[in-house]
């Protein structure tokens, strides 16, 4: 054990993992952590992915300086819209629910 750490302290074993003083069902909380962190990540996609196939676009405003003539100034603002095509918001579903689903099997 390390000089200077208390016993109650999880230790970094060579594997890169954690490991408390009696190794138990959470003995390895970096495999915990990676798996918690990819269902969050298929939980984000499924959502993104939903929201691409029920918006067929996406606006957004854009600003722009027409005439700046010292303290006067004209703006003109335009609305752009990004078509977002349904197949590949079903792509990001199913991407999302593949990580959701290997992430429980890989769990158990």
């Amino acid at each position: 054990m390390p000089i200077g750490f208390p016993e109650n302290r999880l230790r970094v074993i060579p594997d890169g993992g954690c490991m408390t003083k009696s190794p138990g069902k959470y003995a390895h909380s970096a495999d915990r952590t990676r798996f918690h962190d990819m269902r969050i990540l298929g939980i984000i996609l499924i959502v993104v992915g939903l929201l691409a196939v029920g918006l067929p676009y996406v606006t957004f405003t854009k600003k722009e300086k027409v005439l700046d003539i010292g303290p006067i100034e004209a703006v003109a603002e335009t609305q752009e819209r990004i078509p977002i095509s349904p197949i590949v918001g079903l792509l990001v579903f199913v991407g999302g629910v593949g990580i959701v689903i290997a992430s429980v099997v890989k769990k158990s």
